[in-house]
């Protein structure tokens, strides 16, 4: 009897343990998919970290870009400008300078006619 009765205890221990292990066993699926939904947030979460990041490096280059072909729009603008003004003074030159040659030329007819 007293056998039967330290059997039957290590029978309801036996048990108790068996329980907790079922109860782990089936428990560990939940938790491991749990677990898993937390690291699939995490990475969700660095990625999107990842593109605001992209996309701020990515808006600041091209702000920058349109700024410097707005400074290049301006600097050309002021070259032409520029160029055009000194067009304009090379051809007054020049007028001038066929004026200066026309007369030296007259000159030289003149004297040359009248040296004869």
């Amino acid at each position: 009897e007293a056998e039967n009765l330290g059997l039957r205890e290590r029978v309801r221990a036996l048990e108790r343990r068996v329980a907790e292990q079922e109860e782990l066993l089936a428990r560990t699926p939940a938790q491991a998919v749990r677990r898993l939904h937390g690291e699939v947030a995490a990475l969700e979460a660095k990625v999107l970290e990842g593109q605001v990041a992209a996309s701020t490096a990515s808006r600041k280059a091209e702000l920058t870009l349109w700024s410097d072909l707005e400074v290049s729009r301006h600097e050309a603008g002021a070259l032409r400008r520029t160029l055009e003004a000194k067009d304009r003074e090379v051809q007054r030159y020049k007028r001038e300078l066929e004026a200066i040659i026309a007369e030296v030329t007259r000159l030289q007819s003149a004297r040359g006619a009248g040296g004869r």
